[in-house]
């Protein structure tokens, strides 16, 4: 079976390159929203969005194993989930998913690697 590689035109890669960015863009602006509505007493390291057609996940990440622990339950999950709503109800998206992870534990098993982490 002989089949030809078909490579993409220029449109195409141009077409592409704008769904990116456009993802890109919402994911930072899912962030920021999530920042400025979290609860400040509630420990952030940092916050991932991960966007898909149908699906957002936050990956929220805490200082420290600490503070996970103290944070992801009750009081801090609610106030999480609280900002996480507000910063996605207008996306339209199906499913959202909050996954918690500590940067001590980051730095500690994966040496502050977080693209070899979320692999």
């Amino acid at each position: 079976m002989n089949r030809k590689s078909r490579i993409p035109s220029e449109s195409e890669f141009a077409y592409a390159k704008q769904k990116m960015n456009e993802r890109s863009k919402k994911e930072r602006n899912c962030k920021t929203a999530i920042l400025t509505t979290l609860a400040k007493d509630i420990p952030c390291h940092d916050i991932w969005v991960w966007l898909s057609d149908t699906a957002i996940t936050i990956s929220y990440i805490f200082p420290s194993d600490k503070d996970m622990e103290k944070h992801k339950s009750n009081k801090g999950k609610k106030a999480i989930e609280v900002a996480v709503q507000r910063a996605t109800h207008r996306m339209e998206i199906e499913k959202v998913l909050i996954e918690y992870h500590s940067h001590e534990c980051i730095l500690k098993n994966y040496n502050g690697n977080y693209e070899k982490y979320f692999r």
